[in-house]
Order: structure tokens, then C-alpha cells, then sequence
């Protein structure tokens, strides 16, 4: 069971355990501070993630159901009124060890999670995304594809030998005109083919970077 710990290293928030009271870093998903870490390797598997409104996530999955805090216990505050002032600067609260400046330091882009597939950490510039809403990609002989909506959500999906070419009434179309159905676990395609989604998030890249030095930025 992990909780917040209030700490942050190097802007990384720190989840403790509750059994070891352990430091975690969220970014690597593995401990860095206590017991845990000065013992055998150990790292959480990450999975996929999405960032995407309500009204997009409910047009694709219309029975969702919807977890929310009670009623007493839910402060409303003012759209961004928090946290405003972070957002239209290129200030940090907390620093870093060095900036990457590739891009500006709030410059969104797609975390990959293939370290075991890909000798480095790869991310992609959402602005690049938005560019090329299926962006097909390999490493080695690894490809894969991110599709990305208009309103900014992506997500990755192994490719195997498939080329992509469009989005087609909901359905992703490949060059030989055959329907795969994208959902969240994978892409679903002809004789029960199934192409799994690769993890990945969207991520501050200053965030990113600081803990991935040498990431292989796509932007």
C-alpha cells in the first residue's frame, strides 16, 4: 500500500509504503530511500496511462462508472486557481539537477515505457503528436504506433508487421485495408489478432528528464 509522503526529489513526488516506511519515486516506480532500497532490485511494472477529458472518455466508453469523494469531504476551488501561476511560467517550485532544454521545461510529452525493449528512454513531444495523430515508430525490431486524438489524449500499441494509414469511423485502418478496433487494453484485428497497448503517460518534460537523462526525444 502506498501513500504520499509529502517529500519530493529532484520534483519527483516520493510515495512511502506502509509496511517498510520506504521513500518511492513515482517517476522510476522503484524505492530510493529505507529498507527497500538497499536490498534487492524491486520496481513496480508500469502500466498505460491516459490523459483525456470527460466528455472524450465517455463518447468512447459511455457505461463508465465513475469514482467520486463524498460530498462533505470535496473542496471545490476555482478552475487552476492552485496552481495558476505554475502553469504560465517556466518556474519551478522545486528544482533540478539539470535542465534539459531540448524543450521548455513545461512542455508536455509522451513518457514510453519499453526499457526492456529499447536501449533508452523514449519520449515524444505532444505538440508533435498532435501533428501526426498515428505516429508509427521502431526501435530495433520493435514497432510500434501512438494514436493520438484532436483533443490531445495518445495512446501506444504494439504494431508487428502492420502499416497504419488511417482512423476510419472509429475503426484504425491499416494498408491492407483491414479493421482493427482500438480499445484500452490493445488493438483488435482480424483471426483474433490482438496487439497490445504499451505503457506510457503524459508527463512534464522537466520531470521526465530530470530522472532520464539522455532520454531520445521525438518532438
Amino acid at each position: 500500500e502506498l501513500g504520499n509522503s509529502g517529500f519530493v526529489y529532484r520534483s519527483d513526488k516520493l510515495a512511502y509504503d506502509s509496511a517498510t516506511k520506504s521513500l518511492w519515486s513515482t517517476m522510476l516506480g522503484k524505492p530510493v530511500v529505507g529498507p527497500l532500497a538497499g536490498g534487492a532490485p524491486i520496481q513496480l511494472t508500469p502500466v498505460p496511462v491516459v490523459t483525456t477529458s470527460w466528455k472524450e472518455w465517455k463518447a468512447r466508453h459511455p457505461l463508465s462508472k465513475v469514482v467520486q469523494m463524498p460530498d462533505e469531504i470535496v473542496k471545490n476551488y476555482p478552475e487552476e486557481a492552485e496552481f495558476k501561476d505554475f502553469y504560465t511560467s517556466e518556474e519551478l517550485i522545486f528544482p533540478v539537477a539539470k535542465p534539459d532544454d531540448r524543450l521548455p521545461n513545461k512542455a508536455e510529452v509522451l513518457a514510453l515505457r519499453i526499457e526492456n525493449v529499447i536501449p533508452k528512454p523514449l519520449a515524444v513531444s505532444t505538440d508533435f503528436l498532435k501533428e501526426h495523430p498515428i505516429l508509427e515508430l521502431k526501435a530495433g525490431d520493435f514497432a510500434f504506433v501512438v494514436l493520438s486524438s484532436s483533443k490531445g489524449s495518445s495512446r501506444a500499441y504494439e504494431a508487428g508487421a502492420n502499416k497504419f494509414v488511417k482512423i476510419e469511423g472509429g475503426k484504425l485502418l491499416n494498408d491492407a485495408n483491414q479493421s482493427f478496433q482500438v480499445t484500452e487494453s490493445a488493438l483488435k484485428g482480424p483471426d483474433d489478432l490482438e496487439l497490445k497497448r504499451i505503457p506510457s503517460h503524459t508527463v512534464f518534460w522537466y520531470a521526465w528528464s530530470a530522472l532520464h537523462p539522455g532520454t531520445e526525444l521525438i518532438k
